[in-house]
């Protein structure tokens, strides 16, 4: 009876996840296309940029959020696989933004956006999790 409740938790703690990261996800896109056309169209004055070029980070607060929901509602053993592959992708990413750092600066490699960085961290995460769960099988 236990396992099936504890069972069930974990199944509705997923579901709910993964309705949060929807929602949020889709706020996301709309403050991202919203912002965009507002930019696109030159509507924004120069006193609101800041603010109207940040609103797509709103759903961000929502997503850590979520996040932080779905880590509590974790056993100690998906925390744990899931604390190393973050580890290795925060590694991971480390190593490869200072070495292209370090090509910017002496090899004359572009100049690259720090929009890179999060996919770069989210392909680690996803790499980590792949190694760490195959260990734990």
């Amino acid at each position: 009876m236990t396992i099936t409740l504890y069972y069930s938790d974990m199944k509705n703690a997923s579901k709910r996840y993964g309705r949060d990261i929807t929602i949020w996800i889709t706020v996301y896109a709309v403050l991202l296309v919203g912002t965009s056309l507002a930019f696109n169209h030159e509507a924004v004055p120069a006193a609101v940029r800041v603010p109207v070029a940040l609103l797509p980070m709103i759903a961000g607060v929502g997503l850590i959020a979520a996040v932080l929901r779905r880590w509590r509602t974790m056993d100690e053993l998906e925390q744990r696989v899931q604390s190393e592959a973050l580890a290795f992708s925060v590694g991971l990413t480390a190593m490869l933004t200072f070495s292209y750092g370090f090509l910017e600066l002496h090899a004359g490699a572009p100049v690259l956006s720090y929009f890179w960085v999060w996919p770069i961290l989210a392909a680690g995460w996803v790499i980590g999790l792949s190694i760490v769960r195959r260990r734990y099988q």
